[in-house]
């Protein structure tokens, strides 16, 4: 057991190093230059130069490889072109929103796919075995960005009864406005899926034991005690890349001024352009 965690440990040290590296030789190897970016595209020479020596970019490449893994490990992460802020500055009064959104957003989707998934394996052919297998299939197939503008555009724009973005009053109705905002329609439906492939492939629900009920042994046999359920596999996974820089971004949208005008001008921009 030692002897396993020692060689995921330094597996994931070694695929650790090589995400590192790999960013680093990326972001100097494509063609604009961080100090002009820095200073702005109206710098003279002489302050791009200057930025370039306060960025520490002057300095042999090794050198600045060294550099950027010291200030990780010291947990810098360096400053934003767009806000001349330290980076962690930025994710920290961020992060709350975008962790607020993803906690709501999986767990209504584990409390409406699970059951959905568990009830459609048991009630195969059935009308909502049907169902279930064509809201999921089509709602994995329709793209997020897309399914969110949509969604914006009716509630916000037609319908008039959410704001186009912000975080939002506890006064609004919570499933009203969840899909648009944080996508967990398609953790739903993507877990519903698999708990019925799960479910119903499993041989331990051919054999239900004395005293027990079909949903019992269904919860505490199949999906939960084995290393093949799909519960952590694939939520963990979700979890972690909806707590991205995509929701701080529209976060930052909106959060610098009338979140209600910048949602409106750029829904009329939208219906113009495709017009």
């Amino acid at each position: 057991m030692l002897s396993f965690l020692a060689r995921r440990l330094l597996l994931g040290i070694l695929t650790l190093f090589g995400v590192i590296l790999i960013t680093f030789i990326l972001v100097r190897i494509v063609p604009s230059d961080p100090a002009a970016q820095w200073v702005g595209g109206r710098a003279t020479p002489e302050q791009v130069e200057a930025a370039r020596e306060e960025l520490g970019l002057d300095k042999p490449i090794y050198v600045q490889l060294g550099r950027y893994i010291r200030d990780l490990l010291k947990g810098n992460l360096g400053y934003s072109l767009m806000t001349h802020q330290p980076v962690i500055k930025e994710l920290k009064n961020r992060f709350p929103a975008t962790l607020e959104l993803v906690l709501i957003s999986c767990i209504t989707a584990l409390l409406i796919g699970l059951p959905l998934g568990v009830i459609s394996a048991k009630a195969k052919n059935s009308w909502i075995d049907h169902f279930s297998r064509f809201f999921s299939i089509g709602a994995i197939s329709i793209p997020t960005f897309w399914l969110a503008l949509v969604l914006q555009l009716i509630f916000f724009m037609l319908l008039e009864v959410l704001p186009s973005g912000g975080q939002l009053s506890m006064k609004i109705k919570l499933f009203q406005d969840i899909p648009h905002v944080t996508g967990f329609m398609f953790l739903n439906c993507d877990i519903s899926f698999l708990f019925k492939q799960k479910t119903f492939f499993s041989s331990k629900i051919t054999s239900p034991e004395v005293g027990s009920s079909n949903l019992k042994i269904v919860f505490t046999k199949v999906l939960f005690p084995h290393p093949d359920s799909p519960t952590t596999p694939r939520v963990s996974p979700f979890f972690i890349f909806r707590v991205t820089p995509s929701t701080a971004l529209i976060q930052s949208l909106t959060r610098e001024g009338n979140p209600e005008y910048t949602g409106k001008y750029f829904f009329k921009f939208l219906i113009a352009n495709a017009a």
